[in-house]
């Protein structure tokens, strides 16, 4: 199979509908960054930025069902990111270690991004995938895959 193909593209960046919304993705509209195609020819970032748009909606959905135990749940979810004795930037790397372990694959998703806005390297967040993959063992390699793939895609953690 041949290596894939690059590509510039300049991809918007979905901004959060709603205030009251737990982990939406908000940033400059647009963003310059190196994107690979997939072997089908669709730029890999229109999977993260599809990625986003489904979150949003199904979260905002969610969000407005009339649900009070949902909405108990997804505040006391942003509040644990909130500054405390640990900073918010810290609280994202620990969200995606902790998400590698669980091989949850959309909330590693998010939090890669999450970490490369909140100033993580690419190096800092390979080393903390090292350490998911410790604890987690072997079972978690396809979502450390997957999480550089994902950072393939995100500004700031381009190989």
């Amino acid at each position: 199979m041949p290596p894939p193909s690059l590509a510039f593209a300049i991809s918007p960046q979905l901004l959060s509908p709603s205030p009251c919304a737990i982990h939406f993705f908000s940033a400059a509209p647009y963003y310059f960054s190196l994107h690979t195609l997939d072997s089908g020819g669709t730029p890999v970032s229109d999977r993260l930025d599809d990625f986003q748009k489904f979150r949003t909606d199904l979260n905002e959905e969610i969000l407005n069902c009339g649900h009070l135990g949902i909405k108990r749940f997804f505040a006391l979810d942003h509040q644990t990111y909130e500054p405390g004795a640990l900073d918010t930037k810290t609280k994202e790397l620990l969200g995606l270690v902790a998400s590698t372990v669980l091989r949850c694959d959309d909330c590693i998703t998010y939090h890669i991004v999450q970490c490369a806005q909140a100033g993580w390297t690419r190096p800092q967040v390979i080393d903390a995938l090292n350490v998911a993959l410790v604890v987690g063992g072997s079972i978690t390699i396809p979502h450390v895959r997957r999480a550089f793939a994902t950072m393939r895609d995100v500004p700031g953690l381009l190989p």
